[in-house]
C-alpha cells in the first residue's frame, strides 16, 4: 500500500513538471470520476413535438421557390409550394422532414430538404369554466376562472385546480379532461381534489382541455313551516330531506301538527316525515314545491265512558281513537263498538274498534263541531264463589278473555278455598235460552299448562268458583238460580 502511495506521489510529481496542477492522495477517485464523465455521453432530451400554432421553416436546397415559413394550422398540418397538405402534428422534424421530402418527390428527384423550428407555440392547457370570464391574473401563471393556461413541468389536475378561481363549492362542480378529441376523466371537483385519490395526480399533456361546470341542477320551491322558505337551487339527484336540510329545517312543532307534501303539476303527495329504512327517498324534480303544512285545528266533544269527557282542540282528520285517547281513554265499562256520532244534526253509528282488533279500522274522520258519544259496553261475564272480589266483569275490545283473566280480576281465590280451582263450572245460554253448564279443572292448566282447561269466555258467561263437593250438574242450576238473580242485580250496579 506504501509502494502503491509513493507511486502516486511520482506520477503527481511529474504530472507538475508537465505543467497539469498537482493532485493530492485523496482526490484520484474524484480525478478518475471526473475523467469517466467528461467522456461520457449526456442524456439527449427527447425530441420536440410538432403542435398546431408552431412555425416551421422548410429549407429546399437547389430549388429554393419551394422554401419557406409555414405555420401549422388548426388541422396540424402545413401547406406549402411543391408539396401541397402534409400533416405534422405530433412529429418530431426529423419525421417531418421526411414526410415533406416525400410529398416532394413527386416533382423533384432526389430532393434535399431540411425542417427547423423558426417558432414553438408554448405548451398550453385549456381551462374551461364555465360560469366565469376566462382570463389569466396578471404577472402569474393562475387564471381567475379559466382560459390559456401554460403547462408547467410536472402539472397534474390537482395543481391545475388549485390555480383556478372555482364558480361553487368542489360537490357542485364537475371536471371533464379531454385530450385529442377524447374523454379521459370526468369526475366531481371534489374527488379530483383529494389527496388519497388518483383522479388528481393525473399529469397534464400540451393541448389538454379542462372543462369545470356546475353539475346538474334542480330549483324548487320550499313553503310553509321552514326556516327558510323561498326558491332554491339544489343538485340534480336531491332527497326531500336534503332540501329541508339545506332550507335550515322544519320550525319545531310537534309531528301530529303538520304534514310533509310535495305538489308536482296538479298532483299532490304527501310524504313519510322522516326517511324509512330500506325504501329510497323521494327525490325532487325542478318546479317541486315542498310544503311543510300545518295541518288545521278543529274542536271535538266526547261524551260517555271516556275518563274525562269534555270538548278537545285536536288537529282535522284525526280519527275517533285519537279523541277518545286524549279524554284519557275509556272507562272500565266502556266500549267503541257502537260508538255515535252526532254531526250537524245527523247521528251515525259505527264500530270504531276495529284498530284495537287487528282488523282495519272504520274509515270515520272527525270534523269540526263532532260529538262523540261512547257507549257503555253490554259485553261482560259474571264471576261468583269463592273469590276475594265476585261481580261483573267487562270484556275489552279486542282482547279475549279466559278463565284465568276473569279470576285474576276478580283478585283469585279465597285463602280458605285452595282447592277450588280443580273444579269450577261455566254456564252459558244456549240458543233456546236455557243455562248450559260444564265443569272443568282450571287446575290443569295452572300446573301443566293445558289451553283445554282454560276456556275463552264469551259475553254473559257465569263463572262459579268454590261449589260444595257433593254438587254435581244435574242439581247445579237449582244452586245457580240465587246467583244468576244477583247477577242481573249486579249489571245494574
Amino acid at each position: 500500500m506504501a509502494s502503491g502511495s509513493g507511486s502516486l506521489r511520482k506520477w503527481a510529481k511529474n504530472s507538475n513538471s508537465c505543467g497539469y496542477p498537482a493532485i493530492v492522495p485523496g482526490s484520484a477517485f474524484l480525478l478518475a470520476y471526473s475523467l469517466v464523465a467528461s467522456f461520457a455521453p449526456a442524456v439527449a432530451p427527447a425530441p420536440a413535438k410538432i403542435k398546431v400554432g408552431d412555425l416551421l421553416t422548410v429549407k429546399v436546397f437547389a430549388s429554393e421557390e419551394f422554401s419557406g415559413d409555414y405555420a401549422v394550422l388548426d388541422d396540424g398540418s402545413v401547406t406549402g409550394l411543391g408539396f401541397g397538405r402534409v400533416p405534422v402534428i405530433g412529429l418530431t422534424l426529423t419525421e417531418a422532414k421526411v414526410a415533406i421530402t416525400k410529398a416532394l418527390s413527386g416533382r423533384l428527384n432526389n430532393p434535399s430538404v431540411e425542417v427547423i423550428f423558426k417558432l414553438q407555440r408554448p405548451n398550453t392547457v385549456y381551462v374551461l369554466n364555465v360560469g366565469g370570464t376566462a382570463g389569466a391574473v396578471a404577472g402569474s401563471n393562475t387564471a381567475t376562472m379559466g382560459g390559456i393556461i401554460p403547462l408547467q413541468p410536472g402539472m397534474t389536475i390537482r395543481k391545475l385546480l388549485a390555480s383556478v378561481q372555482l364558480t361553487a363549492t368542489p360537490d357542485e362542480l364537475s371536471i371533464t379532461l379531454t385530450r385529442q378529441s377524447k374523454t379521459v376523466i370526468e369526475s366531481v371537483v371534489r374527488t379530483a381534489l383529494d389527496t388519497g385519490g388518483t383522479i388528481g395526480n393525473t399529469l397534464l399533456e400540451p393541448d389538454d382541455i379542462v372543462t369545470i361546470q356546475l353539475l346538474p341542477y334542480v330549483r324548487i320551491w320550499m313553503t310553509g313551516s321552514v326556516r327558510q322558505p323561498g326558491q332554491i337551487q339544489i343538485l340534480e339527484g336531491t332527497d326531500i330531506y336534503q332540501a329541508l336540510a339545506r332550507s335550515g329545517g322544519i320550525l319545531e312543532m310537534p309531528e301530529d301538527d303538520y304534514q310533509l307534501l310535495v305538489r308536482r303539476g296538479p298532483e299532490i303527495i304527501e310524504i313519510p316525515k322522516s326517511p324509512i329504512a330500506g325504501q329510497p327517498a323521494f327525490q325532487l324534480e325542478t318546479g317541486d314545491t315542498v310544503d311543510v303544512h300545518i295541518r288545521p285545528k278543529m274542536r271535538i266533544a266526547i261524551m260517555g265512558e271516556v275518563s274525562n269527557p269534555g270538548e278537545y282542540v285536536m288537529r282535522e282528520g284525526t280519527p275517533i281513537q285519537g279523541v277518545v285517547a286524549k279524554a284519557g281513554g275509556l272507562t272500565r265499562a266502556g266500549t267503541l263498538r257502537n260508538t255515535i256520532i252526532l254531526r250537524k244534526g245527523e247521528a251515525v253509528k259505527l264500530d270504531a274498534s276495529g284498530l284495537s282488533e287487528g282488523r282495519d279500522p272504520q274509515n270515520f274522520l272527525l270534523a269540526d263541531g263532532d260529538v262523540v258519544y261512547v257507549r257503555n259496553n253490554e259485553r261482560a261475564v259474571t264471576v261468583l264463589g269463592k273469590v276475594r272480589d265476585p261481580g261483573v266483569y267487562y270484556m275489552e275490545d279486542g282482547k279475549p278473555l279466559r278463565a284465568a283473566d276473569a279470576l285474576a280480576q276478580a283478585k283469585g281465590l279465597l285463602p280458605s278455598n285452595e282447592g277450588s280451582l280443580r273444579r269450577v263450572f261455566l254456564a252459558r245460554a244456549g240458543t233456546d235460552g236455557k243455562m248450559k253448564i260444564v265443569e272443568f279443572n282450571l287446575d290443569d292448566y295452572v300446573k301443566n299448562g293445558k289451553l283445554d282447561a282454560n276456556p275463552e269466555l264469551m259475553p254473559d258467561d257465569i263463572l262459579l268458583f268454590g261449589a260444595p263437593k257433593n254438587l254435581v250438574i244435574s242439581d247445579l242450576s237449582t244452586f245457580l238460580s240465587p246467583l244468576i238473580l244477583l247477577d242481573s242485580l249486579l249489571r245494574r250496579r
